[in-house]
C-alpha cells in the first residue's frame, strides 16, 4: 500500500469517526469521494447541498434543514495537503424563500 492510501484510509477514518455519515448511502459516498478528491488534487471542493429530514438521525431539529458542504485543503510548505477543513453552512431559511424570491422577480 502506498503512503498516499495509508494516508487517505487514517484520514478518511478520522474523517468519519467526527461526522458520521452511512458510507453505502449515497450521501456517504459523495462525502467520502470530495474528501479523497481534495486531497488528491488539493483543490477545495463543494459538495452540494445536504436535506436532513424530520426523523433523520442527524437531525436535532423538528423540521428539515438544509446544509451546504464543502471541503477545503491546508497546505504545507511542500504544497501537499496537510489537513481537510469540512464546512458546514445552514442554507435552510435561503432555500426556503428562494421561491418568494423568484416569485418576485417574475411577477
Amino acid at each position: 500500500m502506498s503512503s498516499l492510501s495509508r494516508y487517505l484510509q487514517q484520514s478518511t477514518n478520522h474523517f468519519f469517526d467526527a461526522f458520521p455519515v452511512d458510507l453505502d448511502e449515497a450521501e456517504g459516498k459523495k462525502q467520502l469521494h470530495s474528501f479523497k478528491k481534495v486531497i488528491k488534487t488539493g483543490e477545495p471542493d463543494k459538495t452540494g447541498v445536504l436535506k436532513v429530514t424530520e426523523g433523520d438521525a442527524h437531525n436535532k431539529f423538528n423540521d428539515t434543514k438544509f446544509y451546504e458542504l464543502q471541503n477545503i485543503p491546508i497546505k504545507n510548505d511542500n504544497d501537499d495537503v496537510e489537513f481537510v477543513i469540512h464546512t458546514i453552512r445552514d442554507i435552510t431559511e435561503e432555500k426556503r424563500k428562494k421561491p418568494c424570491l423568484l416569485k418576485f422577480i417574475t411577477a
